[in-house]
């Protein structure tokens, strides 16, 4: 920890350095970082190179540390309202489709509706899981291999929670296509009719 006074003695400051590991191998179970693993800490980079953009730490009497630059990729480190508007647009998206493929199964389009369940379900699996698009999957602990053994149904539990989410929303059309449920609409209008 780092401590300085001003000269009239009326504001000290203090300054605390998180521990940074730096191994010589690095793997999934070993890596190299912050001991205290806030997204904030992401947007910085220990190095041991000095370049123009890294800046000297130094003790309190002025022996040199490490230096620290700001990480490449520091504007796209994790941002809780932009994850909070992708959850958001996402539901949006899921609601409207499920919507529209609602109303193409009542219009007795199978084949098509069948075919966009199919497109989004895959669309989405690979945009989340493959290409990992969304901040979600890049900052999120449910994304990451060291907290979910990885099976033959997906490599990280945030992987298996959204194959789990659009299994669930392509079967939940099931209803629609029931000839049980629509027999009891049309003998439900019926009996309204009479």
């Amino acid at each position: 920890m780092l401590h300085n006074e001003s000269k009239d003695g009326r504001i000290n400051i203090y300054a605390l350095i998180p521990i940074y590991y730096q191994y010589a191998t690095s793997n999934k179970f070993l890596s190299n970082g912050f001991v205290w693993n806030h997204p904030f800490l992401k947007r910085f980079v220990i190095s041991s190179k000095e370049t123009n953009n890294t800046t000297a730490i130094v003790n309190s009497k002025g022996n040199y540390l490490f230096l620290i630059r700001i990480s490449d990729n520091a504007p796209s480190v994790y941002n809780p309202y932009i994850v909070l508007l992708e959850i958001l647009g996402l539901i949006l998206l899921f609601w409207s489709m499920y919507q529209i493929i609602k109303q193409l199964l009542y219009r007795k389009k199978y084949v098509f509706s069948f075919f966009l369940v199919l497109l989004i379900s895959v669309l989405t699996d690979v945009l989340f899981n493959q290409f990992k698009l969304f901040s979600l999957t890049k900052t999120s602990l449910l994304f990451s291999s060291n907290l979910y053994a990885s099976s033959y149904l997906s490599d990280t539990l945030g992987t298996l929670l959204i194959r789990t989410f659009l299994v669930t929303w392509a079967l939940s059309f099931m209803r629609f296509v029931s000839p049980k449920i629509n027999a009891a609409k049309n003998m439900t209008g019926c009996y309204w009719f009479r």
